[in-house]
């Protein structure tokens, strides 16, 4: 009898769990802060989400905020707890949800030199389709990562990234990505290409002053031109006048 009740409860809860159609997360090192961060959302395009998913983020996290649309179309940032599992740092979403998202800041690199990240990967429930995405950091340099093989791309900015798409991820299999590199400036993504932004507009301005100064040398040379013209037809008319003069006085 109890063996009977037993099968019958593991069936009820085996019907209730479902899997989650879409996965992305995007792991961002140092884009405009010292630190990664990391997005992760979730949805379900039909039914709603009716467990609650027990989800890892990375190691050493330093903040956790659930994020939420609101009814006017903004984006509601609240700060989450999260907790140990096995020494992994993980969160739970709330349950009959159709989507979820988080953002998670890692603790924050205080010095120039060498960077590492961690993060062991894992679901409750199994995933149809994840999308995988590591943008590498315009100060780093000798970059490194490893857990999958992504396709690279870089934008109009210069910055890089590699992305991959995974299907059907058994429920609590774990994958471990890490990444290295070094950021001897310390500066972040975001302030190289202000950087970038500054350079151009003095390169611009260089330019502009330089096309001035060409037009300026432009007029300059044709003044004594204007003047050399002006001359000659004064100095025609004069001695036109002076011959018209001296042949009146031979008539004479």
């Amino acid at each position: 009898m109890k063996l009977t009740k037993y099968i019958i409860i593991q069936v009820v809860l085996l019907s209730l769990s479902s899997a989650i159609d879409y996965v992305r997360i995007a792991i961002i090192p140092e884009y405009d802060n010292p630190w990664v961060t990391t997005l992760i959302s979730g949805r379900n395009f039909s039914d709603p989400i009716t467990t609650k998913i027990q989800l890892t983020i990375p190691d050493k996290p330093d903040t956790v905020f659930s994020i939420n649309v609101t009814k006017d179309g903004n984006l509601d940032f609240n700060k989450e707890k999260y907790f140990y599992i096995n020494g992994t740092p993980s969160v739970t979403t709330k349950d009959n949800i159709s989507e979820f998202a988080y953002m998670i800041n890692s603790e924050g690199y205080t010095k120039p030199g060498d960077r590492e990240f961690l993060y062991n990967i894992s679901f409750s429930e199994p995933i149809k389709q994840l999308e995988l995405e590591i943008q590498e950091p315009l100060g780093g340099e000798n970059f490194s990562y490893s857990g999958f093989f992504g396709k690279e791309s870089e934008d109009s900015e210069g910055i890089i990234s590699h992305k991959t798409i995974l299907r059907d991820i058994p429920a609590n299999l774990e994958r471990k990505i890490r990444l290295s590199y070094q950021n001897n400036s310390g500066l972040n993504t975001n302030q190289i290409l202000g950087e970038k932004v500054i350079e151009k507009g003095k390169s611009d301005n260089k330019a502009i002053g330089n096309k001035k100064k060409i037009k300026r040398h432009k007029l300059y040379t044709w003044e004594p031109i204007l003047t050399l013209i002006v001359i000659t037809i004064i100095a025609y008319f004069i001695v036109k006048i002076n011959r018209a003069s001296e042949s009146g006085f031979k008539k004479l």
